[in-house]
C-alpha cells in the first residue's frame, strides 16, 4: 500500500473515533493526526520550497461544473453539449460495440461535450476544441475499469447529424419505470436529451485534512465540502427560485385530480398496475385463497380497460375535468384494494406510481414539443427544474447529502477510494447520481472517468479508465 494511502486511512479512522467518542482517542494518535494536517487554502505568505509542492501542501484544483437542464428537450434541439439523446458522431466514428450474452450490443450514450463551450483552466492539457462522446456499458452489473468508452473528434458538437445505434442498446433504466418496453416506448433505447451549460469553480480535495486539523474539535477548520458549497452558492445564486417549489412528490400529491393532466398519465399509471400484478412471483400466489386471486384479476381488468381507453388518445392530449375526476376515483379505489391485499402478504405498492408516472409523462411531453410541455402544470415544471439547480439551503444536511455535482477536472468526490487511487490522474468526467437522469437516479453513486496526464496530452482517450462507486 502506498504510504500516502496508509496515512490517510489512519487520519480517517481518527476522525470517526473523534466523532463517536471524544475520550477514546489516545493522545499519541491525536498528535499524529495533527502532524498529518494540511491547509485547504493557501497561506498569505507560503513558505518557499526548493523541492516544489509536496503531498501535504494545499490541495486545490480548478474544475468545471456541468449544469443540466431541468427538463428534457426535443431531439432536434441545437444543443452542442448534452446528456442523453443521440450523439452527433462524425462519419469516421461509430457507436462502440460490446459483447453480451445474446451477442453484440451498443452501450448507452450518456453525454456529448463540445470542449469549445467549456471554460477550461489555462494550464490544462485538455483540447480546447473538438467534441467528447461518452458511452457506458450497462450490460455488466459489476463493471470494471473498461466499462466506459470515450471517443474524441476535432469537430464541433453541431457539425454532424444525430446517429442512431446499430445494435440493441443495453439501457440502464430507472427502476421506477419498470413497465416501459423499449419496443413500445420511444425513446427507451436512449436517454432523454438534456442540454448542459458549464460553470468554472475551485475543487477542494476532500480526502486530506485541513490546517491544524483536530479530530476531537473538527469545527476548528473548514470542511472541504463547505468550502465548495460556499463558492457554488455564490456562483450559482442566479439559480435560486423564489418562492422555492416543493419536492416533486409533494406537488403531485397536492395536485388532486389535476395530476391527470394528459392521457399519458392515465396510460402509464394503468400499465404500471398491470405490470406490478403480472410481476408477482408464483410462490407468492401459490397458496393464496380463490378470493384473493379473483381480486387480483379484477384489479388487472380495471387497469387494462383504462389502458385500452387511453391508447385511443395521444400521450400529450389533455384530459377534461370529468375524465380527471372519474379516473382519480378509480385510482383511489385501486390504491385501497392494494392496501387491503397487504393482509395477504401481497405487497402491491400502487401509491408510488402517481409520482413516478407524472415524472415520466412530464419528460415525454418536454421531449415531444414546446406545445406539449406547455400542458404540464406549472408547479410540476418548477419542481423538476429545481431538481437540476444548486441547493442553496443553509443547513447541515447539505454537507452530507449535497445535490448532484457533475464535473470535469478538479478532484473527484470521495464516495469510496477512487479519487485517492487516481490522485495523479486527470478527472475527465464525473457524474453523480441524479434523480433527474432516468438512467442514473441513485444519488449515493458516482461515476468517474480518469485519464493519465500523458494520455490526455496525446489525446489518447482510449486509455480512459472508469470507476463506479456507491455508498
Amino acid at each position: 500500500m502506498d504510504i500516502r494511502k496508509a496515512i490517510e486511512i489512519i487520519r480517517r479512522s481518527l476522525v470517526r473515533m473523534g466523532g463517536k467518542d471524544r475520550g477514546s482517542t489516545p493522545p499519541s494518535l491525536e498528535s499524529l493526526a495533527r502532524r498529518l494536517s494540511t491547509p485547504l487554502v493557501p497561506p498569505e505568505h507560503p513558505p518557499e520550497s526548493a523541492s516544489g509542492p509536496s503531498f501535504l501542501e494545499p490541495r486545490m484544483r480548478p474544475a468545471v461544473s456541468l449544469r443540466r437542464s431541468g427538463l428534457p428537450v426535443p431531439r432536434n434541439h441545437p444543443a452542442r453539449s448534452f446528456f442523453g439523446g443521440l450523439p452527433r458522431l462524425p462519419p469516421e466514428l461509430s457507436w462502440p460495440v460490446v459483447d453480451v450474452y445474446q451477442g453484440k450490443a451498443n452501450p448507452m450514450f450518456i453525454a456529448q461535450i463540445d470542449l469549445a463551450e467549456v471554460p477550461l483552466p489555462a494550464d490544462t492539457a485538455m483540447p480546447r476544441s473538438g467534441t467528447l462522446f461518452i458511452f457506458y456499458n450497462a450490460s455488466d452489473e459489476d463493471p470494471d475499469e473498461d466499462g466506459a468508452v470515450v471517443l474524441y473528434h476535432p469537430c464541433a458538437g453541431d457539425a454532424f447529424p444525430e446517429r442512431s445505434p446499430t445494435h440493441q442498446v443495453r439501457f440502464w433504466l430507472d427502476p421506477s419505470w419498470k413497465w416501459l418496453d423499449s419496443s413500445d416506448d420511444p425513446p427507451r433505447d436512449v436517454g432523454f436529451k438534456q442540454p448542459i451549460n458549464f460553470v468554472a469553480f475551485t475543487s477542494y480535495c476532500d480526502y486530506v485534512g485541513a490546517e491544524n486539523y483536530n479530530p476531537l474539535e473538527p469545527t476548528e477548520t473548514p470542511d472541504p465540502r463547505e468550502l465548495l458549497m460556499n463558492e457554488l452558492d455564490e456562483k450559482l445564486a442566479h439559480e435560486r427560485m423564489e418562492p422555492p417549489p416543493g419536492s416533486f412528490r409533494e406537488v403531485v400529491r397536492a395536485a388532486g385530480p389535476q395530476w391527470l393532466f394528459v392521457w399519458g398519465v392515465i396510460l402509464h399509471s394503468a400499465r404500471a398496475v398491470c405490470h406490478e400484478i403480472d410481476s408477482l412471483s408464483e410462490h407468492r400466489l401459490r397458496d393464496q385463497p380463490p378470493e384473493v386471486l379473483a381480486e387480483l384479476a379484477r384489479l388487472k381488468e380495471v387497469a387494462t380497460s383504462w389502458v385500452q381507453r387511453a391508447r385511443e388518445h395521444a400521450i400529450s392530449e389533455p384530459c377534461d375535468v370529468e375524465i380527471q375526476r372519474e379516473y382519480d376515483q378509480v385510482w383511489k379505489s385501486l390504491e385501497g384494494a392494494a392496501e387491503a391485499l397487504r393482509r395477504s402478504k401481497l405487497h402491491l405498492n400502487f401509491r408510488a406510481h402517481p409520482v413516478n408516472v407524472a415524472h415520466l409523462v412530464c419528460y415525454l411531453c418536454a421531449h415531444e414539443s414546446a406545445e406539449a410541455l406547455a400542458r404540464v402544470p406549472e408547479s410540476f415544471r418548477r419542481s423538476l427544474e429545481d431538481e437540476a439547480r444548486w441547493d442553496l439551503r443553509k443547513d447541515e444536511r447539505r454537507l452530507t447529502a449535497p445535490r448532484a455535482i457533475h464535473q470535469m477536472l478538479g478532484y473527484g468526490e470521495s464516495v469510496q477510494g477512487s479519487p485517492m487511487e487516481h490522485d495523479s490522474d486527470v478527472l475527465l468526467f464525473q457524474m453523480k447520481g441524479d434523480v433527474g437522469l432516468e438512467w442514473f437516479p441513485n444519488i449515493g453513486c458516482v461515476l468517474q472517468l480518469w485519464i493519465t496526464p500523458k494520455a490526455l496530452a496525446n489525446r489518447d482517450f482510449a486509455a480512459v479508465r472508469m470507476s463506479l462507486e456507491c455508498d
